[in-house]
């Protein structure tokens, strides 16, 4: 005999705890099959569906131009060669597969799905988030797990440029209130754009970096507002404008701009008070020194701002080694240069013993390289009996 669900509901005796088991049971197992069913098919899943009404041959066209398996897009050649066509035979291929994917039916139903999309997972984030949410943390949320991360990327990135006229397919549910960043309302864009005004304005009266709570306070104050909420959307505005950035322990919020001139001076400062060329690893120690509450200072991150002025403020020496252009230093020359000018100013063959003690005197590399720089560049440097070196170009 088969039992319905409202007849097994009914059930009022088998055993001392037939009720309570069967009625907890069968409503876990019928809410879970509710919510299975209503669940929204995964972004990748969706576009997977649509991809397959195609032939395999014109459905890799399209997966590879989009690159919608491994995130690299493929050029016309590529796939060509591939599939044994020319440029202009994929390129046809793909034409018509998406004047296919524009025909109504599959339009209205990527609409729909998109509505569905940000109705039931989308809209609900950015609401508990604070109000505020980056294009990246959506794309984390719409991923079935982190290594689907690149495939969801591309899948949001195919249905905008084939449905959206590129743009991106939650805008219309959405408002974007910084380029990348999203909130659910224009009320929200020009609370949103206000409170960085204040902020900005803030900051640049103290000229230094405050703390979250601090500026968040400050901001609160001027908008004359005191409820969590509010708090909350203030928070999330000031971490995810891309006119402030963090500083220090991540605590504090500063200007942008800010950001590499600060540690840049801070770098230059420490050298100062060093006095001779040091490796980015003591640099990064003496800044912690020099600016306690700003520790502290990722060594990799000091090395960065080292490299990244090394033409206008520091001047690098050997590997991690750094000094400051106002001391007079220059950059020591390539090996195979300077032995070059050493021989084009003796302009006569010299000793390898003489050529070495010359180059390690501007350059911090071992006495190996010299052998090598002179021996593997034959087409430059000439060898003669006991250990003198001169150039080709002394030959012709």
């Amino acid at each position: 005999m088969k039992w319905s669900e409202e007849d097994l509901l009914k059930i009022q005796n088998l055993g001392k705890k037939s009720v309570a088991e069967i009625k907890s049971k069968l409503n876990s197992y019928l809410k879970r099959r509710e919510e299975e069913q209503n669940k929204t098919e995964p972004i990748n899943s969706f576009v997977d569906q649509l991809l397959s009404i195609f032939p395999l041959r014109d459905r890799e066209v399209v997966e590879g131009r989009f690159g919608l398996w491994d995130g690299i897009k493929k050029t016309l050649e590529e796939i060509g060669e591939r599939f044994g066509l020319t440029r202009e035979g994929i390129r046809q291929i793909e034409r018509k597969a998406i004047k296919t994917l524009l025909y109504s039916v599959t339009k209205g139903k990527v609409e729909d799905y998109i509505k569905t999309l940000a109705n039931e997972t989308v809209i609900p984030f950015i609401k508990e988030t604070g109000g505020v949410a980056t294009e990246d943390e959506l794309v984390n949320l719409l991923s079935i797990e982190p290594k689907q991360k690149v495939r969801t990327k591309m899948a949001i990135s195919f249905l905008s440029n084939i449905y959206f006229k590129n743009t991106f397919p939650f805008l219309p549910y959405l408002v974007e209130i910084e380029k990348d960043i999203y909130g659910l309302d224009s009320p929200t864009k020009i609370l949103y754009e206000q409170i960085i005004r204040l902020a900005r304005s803030r900051l640049e009266k103290e000229g230094k970096p405050l703390r979250l709570d601090e500026l968040t306070v400050y901001v609160l104050k001027c908008l004359e507002c005191n409820d969590k909420t509010a708090e909350k959307f203030i928070n999330r505005s000031l971490l995810t404008t891309k006119d402030l950035t963090r500083f220090g322990d991540d605590n504090e919020i500063g200007l942008l701009e800010w950001s590499e001139l600060t540690k840049k001076k801070m770098a230059e400062m420490a050298l100062s008070e060093m006095g001779e060329p040091a490796h980015y690893t003591q640099i990064a120690l003496w800044m912690e020194k020099l600016f306690p509450d700003r520790v502290p200072f990722n060594p990799c991150n000091v090395h960065a701002t080292l490299q990244s002025h090394k033409d206008d403020v520091f001047v690098w020496r050997s590997p991690g080694v750094y000094g400051l252009k106002s001391w007079g230093l220059e950059k020591p020359p390539y090996v195979k240069e300077y032995l070059i000018e050493l021989l084009h100013q003796s302009d006569k063959p010299l000793h390898i013993d003489q050529l070495k003690e010359e180059v390690l005197k501007v350059s911090n590399c071992k006495e190996a390289s010299v052998f090598m720089t002179l021996d593997l560049n034959e087409e430059i440097f000439v060898k003669y009996p006991e250990g003198f070196y001169g150039l080709c170009e002394w030959e012709v």
